[in-house]
C-alpha cells in the first residue's frame, strides 16, 4: 500500500477521529479540572463554616502537626491535620481532620472534629462534620443525630464499640475510629506540650 493509498483509507480517517476525540476530551477535562477545582484553603473553609455554623473563626496549624506529612495512625484512625481555632466563643478548640479506618469492605470515613479544651485539658467534643469517604455505600444513612451524639455523649473516655448508626454501622463505626483518633491525639500532644514546658 502506498502512502498515498493509506492517507486516503478508511484506517486513517478512523485513526484522525479517534485522535481529535482524544484531544477533545483532554480539552474538556483540562477545562472541567479548573473550574471545579477545590483547594485545601477552601475545603478548611467550608469544614469551618459547616462547624461553626458561619461564625468568623480562624485557624493556624496545631503545635508539632506540619510533622503530619501523610498522615500520623492513631489508633484505628490516621489523623492528617490538626488546627488551633481561635475566636471570641472558640479559643483553644482543636480542629482536626481524621480519616477513620474498619469502614464497609475496608473503607474509611473522613471527618472533621472540633476538640474543645481548657485548661490544657480535652474538655469535650464540639461538632463532627464528614469531609469523604471510600467505598461507603450507605454513607448517607449517617443522620445529624448521630454526628450530634458524640458531643451529647462524651464522658472524657473514648467511644465505645457499641456507638453505631443504624442502617450504616459500617461507616458509623469508621467515624467513631475518627473521633476516637483525634481524641487521642489531641490528648497525647497536649500532654507532650506540658512535659516540654515543664522540662
Amino acid at each position: 500500500m502506498s502512502a498515498k493509498s493509506f492517507f486516503k483509507s478508511t484506517a486513517f480517517k478512523c485513526i484522525i477521529v479517534l485522535l481529535s476525540i482524544v484531544l477533545l476530551c483532554s480539552v474538556f477535562l483540562t477545562i472541567c479540572n479548573a473550574l471545579f477545582y477545590v483547594s485545601d484553603e477552601e475545603r478548611l473553609d467550608r469544614a469551618l463554616a459547616e462547624l461553626y455554623d458561619g461564625e468568623s473563626v480562624s485557624t493556624e496549624l496545631a503545635p508539632g502537626a506540619d510533622a503530619l506529612g501523610d498522615g500520623e495512625e492513631v489508633g484505628r484512625a490516621v489523623v492528617l491535620t490538626a488546627r488551633i481555632v481561635t475566636s471570641d466563643n472558640h479559643a483553644g478548640d482543636w480542629l482536626v481532620q481524621a480519616q477513620g479506618l474498619d469502614g464497609y469492605n475496608g473503607g474509611t470515613v473522613t471527618c472533621w472534629v472540633v476538640i474543645e479544651t481548657q485548661e490544657n485539658a480535652v474538655s469535650g467534643v464540639g461538632a463532627v462534620s464528614i469531609s469523604s469517604n471510600e467505598g461507603q455505600s450507605y454513607i448517607g444513612r449517617i443522620t445529624q443525630e448521630f454526628l450530634n451524639g458524640f458531643s451529647e455523649n462524651f464522658n472524657g473516655e473514648p467511644y465505645p464499640d457499641g456507638m453505631v448508626s443504624s442502617g450504616a454501622s459500617y461507616s458509623s463505626t469508621a467515624i467513631r475510629n475518627a473521633v476516637n483518633g483525634a481524641l487521642e491525639y489531641v490528648k497525647t500532644s497536649i500532654g507532650e506540650a506540658e512535659e516540654a514546658q515543664n522540662e
